[in-house]
């Protein structure tokens, strides 16, 4: 019987995951949402949540709880308590990647305590068979909405090859391509079609942090020798509304700004702005820039 699932239902699926084989993981996950689906259609959230859940409690059993930590540059980190170091090649104490320690579980169903030992491998695998199916499932919706916007003598072609009932992508991914042998007739709207796809394939778009566009600002101001108002809060908090900065108030950009400034780190060696930006850090000052040509020839100049 078709019922709404209760957290305790969701936990049991979760659980009973992970007691069986891993190579039984896709089906038994594409079964339990193709049956529930239609009156959960949440569920995906919903495991991906319990999931979550799962991955923080792993993480503070193998790490522990936060403590402070001071890096190679004197700079204060925060790492696990239960972190284990290595050193490199300058002798600086480095943590080591401990995703792939294995923690035993005991894992109770139904009276029943199971011992499981898992590492965080073991909680991704999951969430990308769960990304798998939920990618699916976005691309049966569109397929849906799209078959509903074609003409009837297409529609009547369609009567005699179904829609996959449940969510298997592979089976998704062979309506696409009935779409796609459909004469003359669907030539316009198999364009709208590859553009649904593209759509629901496409990276989602890069997301900047505060530091990258401040960053940004920065180097445009090099590029084309024009002072920093730094410290004043009036000139960049109106800088800020002018340019883009995305989600970001002009004041956490003012105060970005400062941040950057009073560290005093050189923005001409590569490594800094690696700290600040991130190892794309060069691609997303090209993507924030307002004087494109100036800013490469300024990075030319300074061998970045």
């Amino acid at each position: 019987m078709k019922r709404r699932l209760l957290t305790k239902d969701y936990q049991r699926i979760v659980l009973e995951s992970f007691i069986m084989p891993s190579d039984d993981w896709h089906k038994y996950y594409l079964n339990l949402i193709e049956t529930n689906y239609q009156y959960n259609t949440d569920i995906i959230e919903q495991i991906e949540t319990i999931l979550n859940q799962w991955i923080e409690f792993y993480e503070s059993k193998v790490y522990g709880e936060l403590v402070p930590f001071k890096n190679e540059n004197g700079k204060i980190e925060y790492v696990g308590i239960n972190q284990i170091f290595g050193v490199d090649e300058n002798g600086n104490k480095t943590p080591i990647n401990m995703d792939n320690t294995f923690y035993p579980f005991q894992i109770k169903i139904e009276g029943v305590i199971h011992d499981k030992s898992m590492n965080r491998y073991f909680f991704d695998e999951q969430i990308k068979i769960i990304g798998t199916i939920k990618d699916a499932i976005t691309l049966k919706n569109n397929l849906i909405e799209f078959e509903k916007k074609l003409p009837e003598p297409i529609r009547s072609y369609f009567k005699e090859n179904p829609m996959p009932e449940g969510f298997e992508l592979s089976d998704l991914e062979k309506r696409v391509e009935i779409i796609g042998q459909i004469p003359e007739l669907l030539k316009e709207q198999k364009e709208k079609l590859q553009n649904i796809i593209n759509e629901n394939n496409k990276e989602e778009p890069r997301k900047y942090t505060i530091q990258q566009y401040s960053l940004a600002y920065i180097f445009d101001c090099n590029s084309i020798g024009e002072s920093i108002p730094y410290g004043s809060k009036t000139e960049l908090e109106k800088i800020g509304r002018k340019r883009n900065i995305g989600k970001y108030s002009p004041n956490t950009f003012y105060k970005a700004i400062n941040k950057i400034f009073k560290e005093d780190e050189d923005l001409n060696i590569e490594k800094n702005l690696v700290e600040i930006a991130g190892e794309d850090w060069k691609a997303v000052l090209i993507e924030l820039t307002k004087y494109p040509e100036e800013l490469k020839k300024y990075l030319q100049s300074k061998q970045l």
